[in-house]
């Protein structure tokens, strides 16, 4: 019997959760939209370097860059691309934006990647919650629970970070017992970490930070 589709409409991908697909399933529990637009990051631009340094120009925007600011191109003569990676970078965003015929072949990619390692993927996240002695589903269900945000700041794992990777939120866990707490954006987990899971120790930081802020 066939997958039923995703619920989101002019979306044909078969759904994996709560009747959308893993796209928007994904958008809705980071976000709480699964037709939420996401703006892509930019990453940030290259510095020209100085003539005294290993270098060389690129062809577009005529910047001296140095050698790591151009990917590799075993054609080359100089074993690097004849244009830097922002240039690379901006052409590809520019087709990706003007050539519809584009977007639909990046994303057909994008979906066979995911058909075709999602056991993988599952499997991956099933190791990572066992080591906290959590299946899928209970992770699922603090979550929602959470309503996917943050246990401490109230924030999704998206939120706060200079340059986000992750989409969930991390399962906070007792050292010494190993007893699960909650889950967290990875700020906040570090942030206990670092102040090792001692409430003394947050406590005078919140004082000290109270009488000299």
């Amino acid at each position: 019997m066939p997958k039923p589709e995703c619920s989101v409409e002019d979306c044909t991908r078969p759904a994996h959760c709560r009747g959308w697909c893993t796209m928007h399933y994904e958008r809705w529990r980071t976000h709480g939209d699964p037709k939420k637009i996401l703006v892509p990051r930019r990453a940030p631009r290259l510095h020209s370097t100085d003539f005294d340094e290993e270098g060389k120009e690129c062809s577009t925007c005529k910047r001296r860059l140095s050698l790591d600011a151009y990917y590799k191109r075993s054609k080359a003569a100089d074993g690097l691309m004849y244009r830097c990676k922002d240039c690379c970078r901006d052409a590809y965003n520019k087709r990706y934006s003007d050539d519809p015929n584009f977007r639909e072949q990046r994303a057909r990619h994008t979906r066979s990647h995911y058909e075709a390692n999602a056991e993988k993927i599952r499997r991956s996240r099933r190791r990572n919650l066992n080591k906290y002695g959590l299946t899928m589903d209970q992770f699922e269900e603090m979550n929602d629970k959470q309503n996917g945000l943050c246990a401490i700041c109230g924030r999704s794992p998206y939120e706060g970070q200079e340059n986000p990777r992750k989409s969930r939120l991390s399962v906070d866990h007792d050292h010494e017992t190993g007893r699960v707490r909650g889950l967290l954006c990875d700020p906040c987990n570090t942030g206990i970490g670092l102040f090792k899971e001692d409430p003394n120790r947050m406590m005078s930081a919140i004082t000290y930070l109270q009488e000299r802020g």
